[in-house]
């Protein structure tokens, strides 16, 4: 005579309910016996993911790409810019005894135009003396890649890397607004070496900018780039903060980092509202499609009451299932996210010198309340109906709900 295996050493995954004489399938099984039902809902989520990542990784992109051009540079310096003619020598030397500077360059400044992610940008041009160059490559971190600088009073540039990317230019190219309207740098250029380095900055002559200039400052400069001591950056700026504003421009890292926040406080309501809507429009949708679902469970749902399991513990059940379904979900979006942004980044933005942000732990968080407000919206849904279930009604197929 045979004799069956006793139901504990079945391997069905299954669950122990208390205070009931039964076994019952582990929660997750549903959605692998059930592939037709699950692979939506893990697609939803998934590409849910994907999307916000994807915006999240690009923004913060545009957001880093315009702090490298336009704040880096006030990681080690600042700036006094002229309100007048020239500025005077008891200010320069006012400055100079500054016992947290470290020195004082003159310049002058222009910028020249790239394509970005979201359109044309600038890029500074720090037009210096031949003396000087060296010093304030040394200072920003940046080297010379290839070539050479411009020669003194040569309309020659030195461009960074990036930028040379961007506009597709090489040595011997010759950018400027003589040869594309567009362009903000004024005259023809020609570009002489390839710089590299964090902050893309171009480097010019300023005794050729000095030459360009209708009216001249006699022996006075325009304006200085201000360089600290080690480690002294904020008592310099400091210092120069107190010096008068009728008679000179004064930037810093703070007033850079100002501007920044105003100009991209918009960016960032973007992001956080492209989120919020991918977030709202994917619960509400995987929410409903669960309750489509569990409608058609409602024999299996009014079998676990009838064994004494209760309507939270029900409940309990269902979020568990659809968290498990959606924590994959989001760990596969993720996944799928950083291949996109490489392909993106490989495929068409870097042949065009925009760099493209990976996955970060920034963009993954922008996606992680993804897998917490499906459960949530999807058990609102669902938990009405469990708790006014009349599993007898359902079981003798005279009520579906």
């Amino acid at each position: 005579m045979a004799v069956s295996k006793p139901m504990t050493e079945s391997r069905v995954p299954v669950v122990r309910i208390p205070g009931a004489s039964i076994l019952m399938p582990a929660p997750w099984l549903f959605f692998l016996r059930n592939k037709a039902k699950s692979i939506p809902l893990f697609m939803l989520v998934s590409l849910s993911v994907v999307v916000i990542v994807s915006v999240g990784a690009m923004t913060d992109s545009v957001l880093t790409t315009a702090y490298r051009s336009s704040v880096r540079f006030f990681e080690q310096a600042s700036t006094i810019v002229s309100k007048q003619a020239g500025i005077e020598s008891d200010l320069v030397e006012r400055v100079a005894l500054i016992p947290s500077v470290g020195s004082m360059i003159p310049f002058l400044d222009s910028a020249v135009r790239v394509e970005g992610l979201l359109g044309s940008e600038p890029r500074h041009v720090l037009a210096v003396r031949a003396c000087d160059a060296d010093s304030v490559l040394n200072a920003l971190g940046l080297t010379v890649r290839r070539g050479r600088l411009p020669e003194p009073g040569m309309p020659e540039i030195a461009i960074h890397e990036d930028i040379a990317k961007s506009r597709k230019t090489r040595i011997g190219s010759v950018i400027g607004r003589e040869v594309d309207p567009r362009d903000y740098l004024w005259g023809a250029f020609v570009v002489s070496g390839i710089l590299s380095g964090e902050a893309p900055i171009c480097i010019a002559s300023l005794d050729y900018f000095e030459k360009q200039w209708m009216a001249s400052t006699g022996d006075q400069h325009y304006a200085y780039i201000v360089f600290p001591k080690a480690g002294e950056l904020r008592s310099a700026n400091d210092a120069l903060s107190r010096l008068p504003d009728t008679a000179v421009s004064i930037a810093t890292i703070d007033t850079e980092m100002q501007k920044y926040r105003s100009e991209y406080a918009n960016t960032r309501l973007f992001l956080w509202i492209t989120d919020l809507l991918v977030v709202v429009i994917v619960s509400v949708a995987m929410g409903l499609v669960n309750t489509i679902y569990f409608h058609g469970r409602l024999r299996e749902f009014a079998l676990m009451a009838a064994t004494g399991r209760t309507p939270s513990q029900l409940l309990a059940r269902v979020m568990s299932e659809v968290l498990a379904l959606a924590s994959v979900g989001y760990c596969a979006g993720l996944a799928v996210a950083q291949m996109v942004l490489w392909a993106l980044s490989a495929g068409v933005f870097s042949s065009r010198g925009i760099a493209i942000e990976y996955v970060s732990l920034r963009s993954a968080a922008l996606a992680a309340p993804v897998p917490v407000l499906l459960s949530m919206f999807s058990t609102a849904t669902i938990g009405y109906s469990l708790y006014t279930l009349d599993f007898v009604s359902i079981m003798e197929g005279k009520d579906s709900c």
